[in-house]
């Protein structure tokens, strides 16, 4: 063989394989895009106690509001629901089953391919202060646990209203927790049964309250409305 045949021979080679190469590319591109597109989705997740629940299927997540009442680690899922052909192989996520939520819960969704789903909850709380000759709404803030209130002076009187306080009722945690006590500047502690309460809040004055065997410290400021 001469050695301008072999050259042609290997020029030969040399295109059968670029041509075997983007038949393979090719074949591999149209598996791809034949593959189905449908995603493994929630349509229904509820649970006993919520107020609602929102299912997003772009960012795979589920955001659940709960009452109140409920025990946000003690929750019993009541409806749940999947796109067709969606398959779950987390056996807790299941009509019936406990979930605990206090952090977001991460569950695998599939249908061809994997889908990553975030289960969490939020609880809202209300909170409210409200006593006598108060102007407006209490401004709470949960983060610092710190209370402000305006009251209206004493007209004609040299008394300040704010060191006889009539407080009506007071609501700091869920449902179930418990204004237990109050401390005033002075270190004096003086026990809270019930409301109403009269109290000395011309300085700073802090609660503690009792909410599932934990206890937590608010602080109160009385400021004049004028």
């Amino acid at each position: 063989m001469t050695l301008q045949n072999c050259s042609a021979m290997r020029r030969g080679l040399y295109i059968l394989a670029a041509v075997a190469a983007s038949g393979l590319v090719s074949c591999g591109l149209d598996n791809d895009m034949s593959l189905p597109k449908n995603h493994a989705d929630f349509t229904v997740f509820e649970v006993f106690g919520q107020v609602s629940s929102k299912i997003d299927v772009n960012s795979c997540t589920v955001n659940i509001v709960l009452g109140e009442d409920v025990y946000v680690n003690d929750l019993h899922i009541k409806t749940v629901q999947f796109s067709e052909g969606t398959r779950c192989q987390d056996p807790a996520i299941a009509e019936g089953r406990k979930i605990d939520l206090t952090s977001p819960y991460q569950v695998t969704l599939s249908i061809f391919r994997d889908f990553k789903w975030t289960i969490s909850a939020e609880q809202p709380v209300e909170r409210y202060v409200k006593c006598d000759k108060m102007v407006g709404d209490a401004t709470i803030f949960p983060d610092t646990r710190k209370i402000s209130i305006k009251v209206k002076p004493n007209v004609g009187s040299a008394i300040d209203s704010r060191s006889n306080l009539v407080i009506n009722d007071m609501k700091l945690g869920l449902k179930r927790s418990r204004i237990i006590s109050t401390t005033d500047m002075h270190g004096n502690v003086q026990t809270i049964s019930s409301f109403p309460v009269t109290l000395d809040c011309f300085n700073v004055r802090r609660f503690t309250v009792e909410q599932d065997g934990e206890t937590s410290e608010w602080t109160l400021i009385a400021l004049p409305s004028e």
